[in-house]
């Protein structure tokens, strides 16, 4: 069973957050504010235009992930802990997927006033895989925000951290999968199980 777009607007809400982002300037890490597990293998939800730049400097929209099957992931640069390890999680699934002709990947800053290409790219450069064809993008705040939280309906919040006025930022810890048509078709866990489905998906839509 397929969900309806109605339904998708209560994923975001129950998608773990994870608490990567925490206060700016320390060195100290937040748990999950929220551990409710999603499993819906029959998702099927148009991704809105969208047009955004990546580590490049080029721009990079909706209508680029047309034809190819995309993994995407959600990040930010001065994240201390969960973004390096999804990063790294994303560049080994990167090398499992190499002989995959047709896989891209994609990781969207949830910080994107603090995370210029430039910083984007040599964190690409330190924690990804620079041979995949991997794209790493940023751009106006209201825009990223629509993108993730409307077209990815991927959770995220920015606030601040024990009254003390310093930012913190909150995003699922999830990776999610896209067709050819550009249509999301999966949202999974960074476990091995989680792992093992998604590559899963990717050669079923690999072969539609």
């Amino acid at each position: 069973m397929r969900w309806p777009l109605r339904s998708t607007r209560l994923v975001a809400l129950s998608l773990l957050l994870a608490a990567c982002g925490q206060s700016r300037g320390t060195q100290e890490s937040s748990e999950p504010i929220v551990n409710v597990s999603v499993s819906a293998p029959e998702i099927d939800i148009a991704i809105p235009v969208f047009n955004l730049t990546d580590q490049n400097g080029k721009p990079f929209g909706q209508k680029d992930m047309l034809g190819s099957v995309f993994v995407v992931d959600f990040i930010f640069t001065s994240c201390p802990n969960v973004c390096p390890e999804l990063t790294k999680r994303m560049a080994s699934l990167s090398k499992e997927l190499r002989d995959k002709q047709g896989v891209k990947f994609l990781s969207i800053t949830v910080d994107p006033e603090t995370d210029t290409p430039e910083k984007l790219r040599a964190f690409r450069d330190k924690y990804g895989d620079a041979e995949a064809p991997w794209f790493f993008i940023t751009g106006e705040p209201k825009v990223v925000d629509e993108t993730v939280l409307q077209g990815f309906k991927m959770a995220m919040t920015r606030g601040t951290n024990g009254g003390h006025g310093d930012a913190s930022i909150f995003h699922a810890e999830r990776f999610v999968v896209i067709d050819k048509q550009a249509h999301l078709r999966g949202i999974y866990a960074t476990t091995p199980d989680g792992m093992t489905a998604l590559k899963q998906k990717v050669n079923q839509l690999l072969a539609e």
